[in-house]
């Protein structure tokens, strides 16, 4: 797959083919201090795909499926902090259209420092949404620390908790939480028994 660096702002941006690792230190488009990939579209558009936090063969190994992020883009759509319909009901629709979920909302963190250094940075707006593994986190209130959480099960997905991740940083178990989340069975998300110990 060929990947593309952003060289610019704004709808006069400028994509350009990536050759080297050594054009990361060119490109304007950087997250979390990590390159950001684009790949181009059929219709000549370019697409936001991943940030490279690790290496392109290592992406080229395990790609995204984009099956999958439909999947929670439509499964996380069903929740009414996410849908707009909260926003809506509060009077605000301009503010349901602006924070809107689509595919650009993802980041896709494809090592554990990354998802937590996504977790660190806080202030989230509304929808931004992070892939790690099989699991799929969406915020649902503007600048705030309430995570929709979703599980990807062989060829569905499933939405099971409602997590703030504030308190498990600074306490020191967000990764025995992460590990229990990657680990459990869809009975237990669905029971809300994926925890193995007792917080």
């Amino acid at each position: 797959m060929d990947y593309y660096l952003k060289y610019s702002k704004g709808e006069d941006a400028v994509y350009r083919k990536l050759h080297a690792e050594s054009d990361f230190h060119k490109c304007w488009s950087c997250s979390l201090g990590y390159p950001t990939l684009f790949i181009k579209k059929e219709d000549g558009t370019f697409q936001y795909y991943c940030h490279l936090d690790t290496s392109i063969d290592y992406i080229d190994q395990f790609p995204i499926n984009e099956n999958v992020v439909l999947a929670f883009m439509k499964k996380a759509n069903e929740n009414p902090w996410i849908n707009g319909r909260v926003s809506i009901e509060d009077g605000d629709p301009l503010s349901a259209m602006e924070y809107a979920l689509n595919r650009n909302k993802f980041t896709f963190a494809h090592r554990f420092k990354v998802l937590k250094e996504f977790f660190e940075h806080g202030n989230w707006a509304q929808n931004e949404a992070i892939v790690y593994r099989d699991l799929c986190f969406v915020q649902q209130i503007n600048g705030g620390d309430e995570w929709l959480v979703m599980k990807w099960f062989k060829d569905h997905a499933i939405s099971f908790e409602s997590m703030s991740f504030r308190f498990a940083l600074k306490r020191g178990d967000f990764e025995d939480i992460i590990n229990d989340l990657c680990n459990a069975t869809e009975e237990q998300c669905k029971n809300l028994e994926w925890r193995s110990r007792k917080c």
